[in-house]
Parts: C-alpha cells; structure tokens; sequence
C-alpha cells in the first residue's frame, strides 16, 4: 500500500474558479512573507479576474442557449395558445477586464512550485492556498495494467497500455506447455519479452515459419525495477511476422 497526493487544481472550470479565488484571497495576506512582490500580485489578480469573466459568460451563455431553445421550441410548436408578452431578453453580461497573455494556470503552477520551494513555506502554508493535493491510497498489490492489440503488420505486432503512475510495463510472451497430455488445462510458460515506459511495445520478432502463429501476451506493471500488482488478462493474436518485403 502507498500513500500518493492526488492533484490541487480541479477539473472543472467552475471549480477551478472557487479555487483561484480562495488562493488569491488567501496569497495576498502572506505575498511578503513569501517573497511575493505587489507586481506579481497585482498579475494574479489579473489573471483571476479575466479567468473569472470568461468563465461567467460562458455560463451566461450555456443558459442563455437553453432558455432561448426552449422559448424557440414553444414559439413553434406550443398548441396550449398562452400570451406571450414580450422576446427574451439580453443578459445583464459583466464588467469586461483587462485582457490578459493566454496561460494563466501555467503561470500559477510556475507560481506554485516558486512557492512551495521558498525557506517560509511549510505544510500549513500549502493546505491555507490549497495547493496540497487529497492523499490517495494505492494498494500496488491490486494494480493490474491493461493492455490491448493496436495494429498487426508484417513487421510487428503494436500493443498500446496506460502506465498510469507506474514507471511502466513489463511484456510477456506466453507459449502453452502441457505436461499432461490428457488435460484439458492450458498452461503457458510465460518469457519476458520487454520492458517499455511509453506506450506503445512492439513485438518484431519474426514468426519462427513462413506462416502465421498465434502468439499470447500478458503484462505486469512495474517501479524502480520492481515488479509491481498483478499480471493483466491475456491476449490473443495472430502473428504474421514476415519482415520487410
């Protein structure tokens, strides 16, 4: 089992935006004891109020569209003959800001990580800005990677995986080995093949004839040269490995 800090910054926008706020509100009061000059945040403030401004019309809007696709739709088809008394109406839109470069949250992690490097800063001071992350539990005993055939070709088979937080994957190569001729149990001997840290892995190793075979394949994540969770399901492909023509 591993503790591991998940992300601070949410996903959505709006979410986002009750994070910006907050950590604004709460950087301004420690700006100085972080060696943050009145420029720099006088910059965030910026950043914020333009983030704000979009993110409010693009919700402006969204609902503006529903209201108007509704109003549409019983203008057209509406047999219930009530009054309407007037069209919809313009929104009240908000004070426009500053424009602003694009990238505000690349330049906020930048600011973040200047921040969490600073002597002053501790753990109190990260969890006041929420640029601490939740922790997360993963139990590396239950990681199992997926793994997939992209393409079959000639001159290798491509299979496509996620890492994930792992360093990468470790492919397999199964052969079935019986030792009991009665058995209807399959039973692979199983040969690493590679250890990859970027999908994809690909397998060029020549089919063994001039025909095709099938060939099975598991994987096992792993970190720090340790293998890590347990093996994926295994695939199953046909293999027509020929070389370059």
């Amino acid at each position: 089992m591993k503790l591991k800090k998940g992300r601070y910054l949410p996903s959505s926008h709006l979410e986002k935006l009750i994070w910006f706020r907050t950590f604004k509100t709460k950087l301004a009061d420690i700006a100085e004891k972080l060696s943050i000059s009145p420029t720099e945040m006088s910059a965030v403030e910026k950043d914020f109020l333009a983030y704000e401004y979009i993110v409010t019309m693009v919700e402006i809007f969204k609902l503006g569209s529903k209201e108007r696709t509704s109003f549409r739709e019983l203008l057209a088809y509406d047999k219930s003959n009530i009054t309407i008394s007037r069209m919809p109406q313009l929104p009240n839109f908000p004070e426009e800001p500053e424009v602003v470069p694009p990238g505000i949250f690349t330049r906020l992690a930048k600011l973040v990580q200047r921040i969490k490097y600073h002597p002053k800063y501790n753990e109190a001071i990260g969890k006041g800005l929420g640029i601490i992350g939740p922790e997360k539990v993963i139990e590396l005993e239950k990681l199992i990677p997926r793994i997939k055939v992209k393409t079959t070709s000639n001159t290798g088979i491509t299979l496509g995986f996620i890492k994930g937080s792992m360093e990468g994957v470790i492919i397999f190569s199964g052969t079935i080995h019986n030792d009991d001729e009665n058995s209807t149990e399959v039973n692979f001997e199983w040969n690493e093949i590679g250890r990859v840290t970027r999908s994809p892995f690909i397998d060029d190793r020549p089919n063994k004839v001039q025909k095709p075979e099938t060939r099975y394949y598991r994987a096992r994540y792993f970190k720090n040269d340790t293998m890590v969770g347990d093996n994926s399901s295994i695939i199953k492909v046909v293999a027509e490995v020929y070389g370059t023509e």
